[in-house]
């Protein structure tokens, strides 16, 4: 009697990035499907060090190489950034005098972060935070970004394109955290302006009514 076997699944692996105090998780993926991810990370890189291998064979590899990769681009061999694998282990729970409100604030940026594959372009948390709004404000006007590239010396400045003929978002290190938008969209920046919302100004300097 002959056997038949079945295709064995690739298995699938969650990293958790770490960034200044922070905690994101990225996946669960295979192997391949996180390579792919973090392709722009390892690219970044490796044309920093040409020790960071771009297609690692295995999981340990590829965090050792994402670790490299995020050291190598800051230019001064330091990111602040790593990435560990997440276990099965049930996490200890520490108590907190934290609101509910405050908890459900966190909750929901912590969805959009995991959800986003544009917020991995930032340097800043306040950039990652900034892009994860702009992705919900696009979502509101039924539109969305297209493709990204990075500008300067890190941090750098996160440019979202929103067509590929222009129509770009320029995110600067310091994301929306000054006195006044910093942001600017179609080389116009956004001003705080206490008679409209942040998405009403969004949404005009987009052009959209």
């Amino acid at each position: 009697m002959r056997k038949i076997y079945e295709a064995k699944e690739p298995k699938k692996f969650t990293l958790i990035q770490h960034r200044r105090g922070r905690e994101r998780e990225i996946g669960p993926y295979t192997l391949e499907e996180l390579i792919k991810y973090f392709s722009y990370t390892l690219e970044k890189g490796n044309s920093w060090d040409r020790k960071v291998n771009r297609n690692p064979k295995n999981i340990n590899s590829l965090i050792n190489n994402l670790d490299k990769a995020e050291d190598a681009a800051t230019g001064n061999g330091y990111s602040g950034v790593s990435y560990t694998l997440k276990t099965d282990e049930p996490k200890q729970t520490i108590p907190t005098t934290e609101s509910k409100f405050r908890k459900l604030i966190q909750s929901e940026i912590k969805k959009v972060l995991n959800e986003s594959k544009w917020t991995r372009y930032a340097a800043t948390d306040e950039q990652e935070e900034a892009i994860s709004v702009i992705e919900k404000w696009l979502k509101k006007l039924n539109m969305n970004i297209v493709g990204v590239t990075t500008i300067g010396k890190s941090p750098q400045t996160v440019i979202l394109d929103l067509t590929y003929q222009g129509s770009e978002i320029y995110i600067p290190s310091d994301g929306f955290n000054s006195g006044e938008y910093s942001v600017e969209v179609n080389r116009q920046e956004l001003r705080d302006d206490s008679n409209i919302s942040g998405f009403d100004a969004f949404k005009d300097a987009i052009g959209n009514k």
